[in-house]
């Protein structure tokens, strides 16, 4: 535990070095790294190593990376639900927007009764890579005249 506390500290100290510490123009930062007990600390130039320690440097900023993929444009939420009434099935399909895919979606039972009913199927609808809508369909498994319905919403962006 004390070992612990006593690294947290050095860590602690390490960074309020570099963070007082003015660099130099060209982003470089200049340490000296203590051998025998990993003990950093931070100079204005090689130089000022002890034989006991090595000289050690690195960038206050690296270099770019690649760019990366374009994310997703267009997210939009579209959602519909059946009427909430006694029937013991329900059905329903929630299409994206023209020109755009589904990506995500879910269906869920809503009303006076949420026990006894069960979603039988929810996913996508459409082609495999570019499902163009949401299904759900839930079905009463213990018969009741209470009223419920289906809630399917779809995750949708614009098409690539």
């Amino acid at each position: 535990m004390k070992r612990h506390i006593l690294i947290i500290w050095m860590i602690f100290a390490l960074l309020v070095v570099i963070s007082t510490t003015s660099y130099a123009d060209d982003g470089i930062i200049n340490g000296c790294y203590k051998k025998n007990d990993g003990q950093l600390r931070v100079v204005a130039n090689l130089d000022d190593c002890r034989q006991s320690e090595m000289p050690v440097s690195w960038n206050q900023e690296g270099p770019p990376g690649e760019q990366g993929p374009a994310g997703v444009l267009g997210y939009e939420v579209v959602l519909a639900a059946t009427d909430e009434n006694s029937e013991d099935l329900k059905f329903m399909n929630v299409e994206c927007p023209s020109g755009k895919v589904a990506i995500g979606g879910g269906a869920r039972v809503f009303g006076d009764i949420t026990n006894g009913v069960a979603i039988v199927a929810n996913g996508p609808e459409g082609t495999t890579s570019a499902p163009e809508s949401w299904s759900g369909l839930a079905k009463e498994i213990s018969p009741t005249d209470k009223n419920w319905g289906l809630r399917v919403d779809v995750f949708c962006v614009n098409a690539p």
